[in-house]
């Protein structure tokens, strides 16, 4: 028994990201949430999803100084006319637009990164409901 107790101190002393940075993460979320419900992105927003290792409690700190990332999924109602690349380019523009996330953005084909000034960085991407493959 003294192993497994040795291995959960391990992993929550060393391997696991500590409470601050999951507090200091859930908080950003809940600031990029606001902000996009507030904003001018044209897809309705139907809810937000932690993706990945931050959904299954499993995201590791960072080694030698590096980053961590998180991943948010932003579920939204289709747009006529809109192409799966739209929804990531218009989401970029709406943060590349702003004071408060301008800087700190990255535009990819598949998401849009806010990369933070400490070791944080949250990639969020749409998840269209409701559409189907036509092809």
């Amino acid at each position: 028994m003294k192993l497994v107790n040795d291995f959960k101190n391990f992993l929550s002393d060393t391997v696991n990201l500590n409470q601050t940075r999951i507090t200091l993460l859930e908080d950003r979320a809940e600031t990029i949430n606001s902000f996009l419900r507030a904003s001018d992105w044209e897809p309705t927003i139907s809810t937000f999803i932690e993706q990945g290792s931050w959904a299954h409690d499993t995201i590791i700190r960072p080694v030698d100084g590096g980053e961590f990332d998180a991943d948010l999924l932003v579920r939204v109602r289709p747009v006529d006319g809109w192409s799966a690349a739209q929804y990531v380019k218009d989401l970029g523009r709406v943060f590349l637009e702003s004071g408060r996330y301008a800087d700190k953005t990255v535009v990819y084909d598949y998401c849009v990164t806010i990369t933070y000034a400490d070791d944080c960085k949250i990639d969020i991407a749409p998840l269209v409901m409701d559409r189907e493959y036509r092809g």
